[in-house]
């Protein structure tokens, strides 16, 4: 089954299934996907580390073809303007393909990995 998530794409930070990550936001852009994730896709998004942590706007084909699906646990608003969200990772998926959506938004189609076809260098 395919779905199309918004995506966080994380610089110099990994989330791992089962884990937790606590992020800020301040940029406009960066709310708009939160509240796109928790209105439409149920909390949902999916989560990237992007390949080279120091590049602004990496190419879509440079990013990679495994991504965390994850849910967003908890949203603070902050007084200062600044928005808190709790991220859990819950399972690993399969890009299928990137789309730039907006300005700045990046969604993906994505699918479930069956864990029997991931070879050793998939899984590393």
């Amino acid at each position: 089954m395919q779905n199309n998530l918004p995506v966080i794409l994380l610089r110099g930070l990994v989330l791992l299934p089962f884990s937790e990550l606590k992020m800020e936001f301040e940029a406009d852009d960066s709310r708009n996907l939160i509240d796109e994730a928790l209105l439409f896709h149920d909390g949902n998004l999916l989560v990237v580390t992007a390949p080279d942590p120091y590049e602004l706007n990496p190419d879509i084909e440079a990013l990679p073809k495994i991504g965390i699906l994850a849910k967003i646990a908890k949203k603070v608003d902050l007084p200062n303007g600044k928005v808190r969200v709790f991220i859990a990772g819950v399972k690993r998926n399969y890009i299928n393909s990137f789309v730039l959506k907006g300005d700045n938004m990046l969604e993906a189609m994505v699918s479930e990995i069956d864990n029997e076809l991931l070879d050793d260098i998939e899984q590393t």
